[in-house]
């Protein structure tokens, strides 16, 4: 995908949505579409900064699922602790990344999930929420311009929220 399709996309999302469930929606299906991913999820991290919970969960073939889902840091710590850099968990490989691989037996492998791209979304220096890309299949190896797509992403979300 080349640069300026990214940025395409990023002004078509800025200039066409003023309600925000809609804009997120829209946000996580450009992402599905541009990066060609299995499942895209928008994550909310919860006051405590102990647990996120699962707003919307996209599938490229199923839509939007219904999966009440929440992440405690007490079953997860390693992958909290690497939440908390502010910077993007790239996993290539997630069932052997450190960051991911504590997902490995009861959801990567249950979801054939091989890599996770997850960047957070921060709201004056406070990480407020994650946008979560699983990609399915061979071990897939993120680009920095696929990286920086998912990071504008996420500031449109944030600036979303704070409106």
């Amino acid at each position: 995908m080349s640069e300026s399709e990214y940025l395409k996309e990023i002004n078509r999302l800025i200039s066409g949505f003023t309600d925000f469930e809609d804009f997120c929606y829209e946000s996580l299906m450009s992402i599905i579409d541009l990066l060609d991913v299995q499942r895209v999820s928008l994550w909310r991290l919860d006051n405590s900064k102990t647990k996120i919970e699962c707003q919307i969960l996209l599938d490229k073939h199923k839509g939007a699922l219904i999966e009440i889902t929440e992440l405690r840091e007490i079953d997860f710590p390693v992958y909290f602790e690497a939440l908390k850099s502010g910077e993007a968990i790239v996993a290539h490989d997630a069932q052997k990344d450190p960051a991911t691989n504590e997902f490995t037996d009861e959801y990567l492998v249950p979801n054939a999930i091989t890599s996770m791209l997850d960047v957070p979304i921060i709201q004056s220096n406070i990480i407020v929420g994650i946008i979560c890309c699983e990609h399915c299949g061979d071990i897939r190896k993120w680009q920095e311009d696929e990286i920086g797509f998912v990071f504008e992403i996420a500031k449109l979300i944030e600036e979303h929220v704070e409106r």
